[in-house]
């Protein structure tokens, strides 16, 4: 285990200006929305309140938006708070065409259909009525303390996920639902069939945005092997991802890491797929992996340089900012050391210095190799390639220039 390095020297990540939100709410007015059977107040300068009026009604506010990619990626945040009483129905809607929904529930568990204190719940409902339900939180104060959530629909994978943000900035994974686009309007909804009138939920701010920020590259940055972005996958495991523990440009609420990790990618395979996986969805920011597949699939170190460049170029063509990132060189352990190991440690020492268009680039290895240069094995599962749960920890702070010991 390493013990040499108690932080990191802080990976430089470059400037971008964020994108523009197609919708934000902060809370300062309550015009533009269309009301039904409630009452739409601000109990301070910032928030928005609608309160059912009549018991037993369904009581919602609605607008019109617009998507941030016309079929594509879309990212809202969320600042909520919500009543949590028996029989309470508090949620955030997007409807589509048909019976397309996607419903984001507070204080309500959507698998086990009771109202719950402290659950988050997401649903997506598919064209054809069916429903697809996930428990993304318990055990919260959704009544009394403002809950910043996260919800993602990406088009690469055809998911919709719900995430946290925690105290550092970083987002926790909640839970994961099939997804599809939207061209959609926003309903808050409240409602309550008990005998307990009142019911409300508030909002702080809303935001529906592209993301600033995705990473790209095999199953080093999806997770592998116990979390993948791909919801059929079934790999749930959040803490298992190195964008769990990377708070990444904390001073924007738009700060969230889009994991486009594919299992098995080589360099090739990625600079085929992220013009439409990652490009498209007009990301300011992009961790472009070295890929940890190249050496098995018998690419050449020329070959590997040039499938980089062209993922740099398309990159740099987007006017967005690539950030390489190093390849892990697997734990000594692993069958074929130590040509893996000197595969990757001599492209990122000889070759990595010819490419261009390329400013920033981090090398995780130096939070994670042991004295001999290998991933170390305290911080690598079983197959002797993937980190576990500390290394992807290590990992995540360090590509994030934080502490990690």
């Amino acid at each position: 285990m390493i013990g040499w390095q108690a932080y990191p020297i802080a990976p430089t990540l470059p400037l971008f200006t964020e994108n523009t939100p197609t919708y934000n709410d902060e809370g300062t007015t309550t015009t533009g929305w269309t009301n039904v059977n409630g009452t739409i107040s601000q109990p301070s300068g910032s928030v928005v309140r609608l309160t059912q009026v009549t018991t037993g009604t369904v009581t919602s506010l609605q607008r019109a938006v617009t998507m941030p990619v016309s079929g594509g990626d879309f990212t809202l945040y969320a600042k909520v708070r919500a009543r949590a009483n028996t029989g309470d129905v508090n949620l955030i809607q997007f409807i589509g065409a048909g019976n397309l929904r996607l419903n984001l529930y507070f204080n309500f568990n959507v698998v086990a259909a009771p109202s719950s204190a402290g659950t988050i719940s997401l649903r997506y409902q598919n064209s054809g009525g069916t429903t697809y339900d996930v428990v993304c939180a318990t055990g919260l104060d959704i009544v009394n303390t403002w809950q910043e959530v996260l919800l993602h629909y990406d088009q690469a994978m055809l998911t919709s996920s719900v995430y946290l943000r925690q105290s550092d900035g970083s987002w926790k994974f909640g839970g994961q639902v099939p997804g599809s686009a939207f061209s959609a309007d926003l309903k808050l909804i409240i409602n309550n069939s008990a005998a307990s009138a009142g019911v409300w939920m508030e909002f702080d701010y809303l935001t529906l945005t592209a993301a600033n920020i995705v990473a790209i590259w095999d199953s080093i940055c999806g997770g592998s092997t116990l979390f993948s972005p791909n919801q059929s996958s079934g790999l749930t495991n959040g803490d298992s991802c190195w964008m769990r523990w990377a708070p990444v440009y904390t001073s924007l609420r738009n700060n969230f890491i889009v994991n486009k990790g594919v299992a098995s990618n080589t360099s090739a395979m990625v600079a085929a797929r992220i013009q439409a996986d990652a490009l498209n969805q007009l990301p300011k920011a992009v961790f472009l992996g070295a890929c940890n597949n190249d050496y098995g699939a018998g690419i050449s170190q020329a070959t590997r340089t040039a499938n980089i460049q062209t993922s740099l170029n398309l990159i740099n063509a987007a006017s967005a900012k690539p950030i390489l990132v190093n390849a892990l060189y697997n734990a000594a352990a692993l069958a074929g050391q130590p040509l893996q190991r000197d595969y990757y440690r001599t492209w990122w020492r000889e070759y990595r210095g010819t490419l261009t268009g390329l400013r920033h680039q981090i090398d995780p290895m130096n939070a994670l190799r042991d004295a001999s240069g290998y991933l170390d094995a305290a911080y690598v599962q079983a197959d002797n390639v993937h980190p576990n749960v500390a290394g992807y920890t290590r990992m995540g702070k360090y590509i994030a220039g934080k502490k990690y010991a």
